[in-house]
């Protein structure tokens, strides 16, 4: 019992610590602008563009940003996680401590996890009062564990980010481009894209 309590406070309170000292998005003006305002405000780009040619419905332009909503804060937020670790000299205490590896990280990955569902949920919710597109009660909970897994994998992603700041000297460019590389794939941009170059 003992060791499942130290394992758990582990887990809990230093990915506290870790998430207040090296995520540099957590003042207000930051959080708010890049999390929240510019996730919402691609969703109504890519809902007017939709409309405008005629490429699916509002609810999965709506979805689908939300569910991408979740990858800012778990790429860029993991990718902090460990190359800010190495930015202010603490990464050796880390790798050098006696504790086990998968809580160590785990902690590091949960506040960008809840970070993650708290900005999708916030862009959904916003976004279909704004767009008068009221999501089915019956959906909600596939929707929830569906933001909950993209949450943990975009987390897991940037953890893997920023692991390759222990070679590179710039690694949030390479967090920029994979941002990128996300919103392309994932369809929120792919299928506009596709289909207009097949009308052609």
């Amino acid at each position: 019992m003992f060791r499942f309590l130290a394992t758990a406070r582990l887990v809990v309170v230093g990915g506290a610590i870790s998430y207040r000292a090296l995520f540099n998005w957590t003042t207000p003006p930051m959080f708010i602008g890049t999390l929240l305002v510019g996730p919402l405000l691609q969703v109504f780009f890519f809902v007017f563009l939709g409309r405008e040619l005629g490429v699916a419905d509002d609810r999965f332009h709506l979805v689908g940003n939300a569910v991408l909503a979740a990858s800012a804060s778990g790429v860029y937020g993991g990718t902090m996680a460990v190359a800010n670790e190495r930015r202010y000299g603490t990464l050796g205490a880390v790798l050098l401590s006696p504790r086990h590896r998968i809580p160590l990280w785990l902690g590091r990955a949960l506040p960008y996890v809840l970070n993650g569902l708290f900005v999708s949920a916030f862009v959904l919710t916003a976004a279909s009062l704004v767009l008068g597109l009221p999501l089915p009660a019956g959906a909600l909970a596939g929707l929830l564990l569906v933001l909950l897994v993209a949450a943990g994998a975009c987390s897991a992603f940037g953890l893997a980010l920023g692991a390759l700041g222990l070679r590179f000297r710039d690694v949030f460019l390479v967090s920029n481009v994979a941002s990128s590389v996300l919103l392309l794939l994932t369809g929120a941009a792919g299928v506009l894209w596709l289909t207009r170059r097949t009308a052609r």
